[in-house]
């Protein structure tokens, strides 16, 4: 009974959760949701002074979350090698070791399991990995943390657990189970990677243009329906970091960019590799 209660359980909170965040996420695309603005506004303390308000109002609770900012809210250093947030969030950053590993609040995770191949990740062994954690209260438009062509991008995973410190203490390999996107990007010859984690079931991560473009620091680059998390990979070389973790406003800087070519550019990067 013991084997059959731990072998049920993963399938019990996925079920429980799954209908809980597809209620939600119905709802709160509703006009009906739109009552319940002004008391997520006064829970979670969200400034609505620098959010672009339709003329009409929000039309959706799912609106409201995904508010556009006022020009000028979120200013960044424009130079060309500065690196700057792509989100509001919690900023916490992370080194990988020469197994491809990195632990996050005493769990080990593995690049082999949050990517699709070997490739992709080669050069971030020894690199940085930044996290950033997006509450219900942070402005969710993901934007770009350097002027960049985007290489390639796919979605992977399925079932997405809340990305919080409950679902990360509880719920094992969120991080590289999760439904996400994978993008990555070359700039000055080097790469980088940019993953938006979908959380609670809510795998809304939406793109706001066509893949495999060129894209100016600070734009735009997609946004999330609910809440979650972004990571950033970079070689260890590549970066040289001013930021402490904490909060974060997007556009804010992180730190300095310094790749410079040298590093190996990786099979899919070149095509070899169907992702």
């Amino acid at each position: 009974m013991d084997k059959l209660s731990v072998t049920m359980k993963p399938h019990f909170v996925k079920w429980i959760l799954g209908g809980l965040s597809s209620t939600l996420e119905g709802f709160s695309k509703s006009n009906y949701s739109r009552v319940l603005i002004p008391l997520y506004k006064r829970f979670f303390d969200v400034n609505t002074e620098e959010a672009r308000i339709p003329q009409k109002g929000f039309d959706s609770l799912e609106g409201f979350f995904t508010r556009k900012l006022i020009q000028g809210a979120r200013p960044f250093d424009d130079k060309e090698k500065t690196l700057v947030s792509p989100v509001d969030g919690i900023l916490n950053t992370y080194t990988v070791d020469e197994k491809a590993q990195f632990k996050v609040k005493g769990k080990v995770y593995s690049l082999a399991d949050l990517f699709k191949d070997k490739s992709e990740y080669e050069n971030y062994l020894k690199g940085w990995v930044l996290i950033f954690y997006l509450s219900p209260s942070n402005y969710h438009r993901i934007h770009m943390p350097l002027a960049a062509k985007e290489i390639r991008s796919y979605t992977r995973g399925g079932f997405s657990y809340p990305v919080n410190d409950f679902g990360l203490k509880n719920f094992s390999d969120v991080l590289t189970k999760n439904r996400r996107l994978v993008s990555h990007f070359e700039n000055s010859g080097s790469v980088f990677t940019m993953i938006s984690l979908g959380a609670l079931n809510v795998n809304s991560i939406v793109r706001s243009h066509d893949e495999n473009r060129f894209y100016k620091k600070a734009q735009e680059y997609g946004y999330f329906s609910f809440g979650s998390t972004v990571m950033l990979f970079f070689p260890r070389e590549s970066i040289e970091f001013s930021r402490e973790d904490g909060p974060i406003k997007q556009g804010e800087t992180l730190g300095k960019y310094k790749a410079k070519g040298s590093l190996k550019k990786a099979a899919f990067y070149n095509r070899k590799v169907k992702l």
